[in-house]
C-alpha cells in the first residue's frame, strides 16, 4: 500500500477504489491531498490522456509514501508496452519498453516505509537520454533509440496494477 501526489492539468480520470487522504506537511502547515491505493488489482486510476505535447520530451514527478515494505507497486505506468513505466523501490525503470534500467536503482531507493520522497524521471529527444532522480540526486540514465518518440494514444495508469489490456502494469 502506497500514497503519492501527482499534478495533472486537464485530465479526467476514471477512479476505481482510490482513496483521497489529507496529508499535512510540518513547514507551512497547509493540508494538501493525497491518492492511496490499496495493494490489490481494482485500486487504480485508469484513462487515456492526449499526450500529443509529450512526444520529444517530458518530465514527470511522484512524491511517493511507502505504507509497507515488500510487495512492488507501479505508481505510474503508460501503455502496455511500458512507454513509461515506474516502481515504487525502483525495481523498474522503463521508457520505450527498454529494461536497461530495471533492477539497476534499487539501492537508491533508501527511504523507510511511511516517509514521502520525490521520484522523478526526464526525457528529451533531442539528447536522447531518459534520467531517473530519487530524493532530488540523479539515480541512473539510458541513451534512447535515435528518432524514437513517446507513442500517443496509450492508456495511462496510476495506482497499482491494471490487467484490462491483457498486460499487467506492477505486481
Amino acid at each position: 500500500m502506497f500514497m503519492f501526489r501527482l499534478i495533472l492539468i486537464n485530465l479526467s480520470l476514471l477512479a476505481h477504489a482510490v482513496l483521497s487522504e489529507e496529508i499535512l506537511t510540518r513547514s507551512d502547515r497547509k493540508s494538501y491531498s493525497a491518492l492511496r491505493f490499496a495493494n490489490d488489482e481494482s485500486s487504480y486510476i485508469l484513462f487515456t490522456p492526449k499526450m500529443d505535447k509529450l512526444t520529444d520530451k517530458f518530465s514527470l514527478c511522484l512524491w511517493i509514501k511507502k505504507l509497507q515494505a515488500g510487495n512492488i507497486q507501479c505508481p505510474f505506468g503508460y501503455t502496455s508496452e511500458y512507454e513509461i513505466f515506474m516502481t515504487d523501490n525502483g525495481y523498474y525503470n522503463r521508457v520505450f519498453g527498454s529494461s536497461v534500467l530495471d533492477r539497476a536503482l534499487t539501492s537508491k531507493f533508501t527511504t523507510p516505509a511511511g516517509s514521502w520522497f520525490p521520484y522523478c524521471s526526464t526525457w528529451s529527444l533531442d539528447s536522447r537520454t531518459y534520467k531517473v532522480y530519487v530524493n532530488g540526486l540523479l539515480a541512473g540514465t539510458e541513451t534512447t533509440p535515435s528518432g524514437r518518440k513517446l507513442k500517443t494514444g496509450g492508456k495511462l495508469v496510476l495506482g497499482n496494477m491494471y490487467s484490462g489490456s491483457g498486460h499487467r502494469f506492477g505486481g
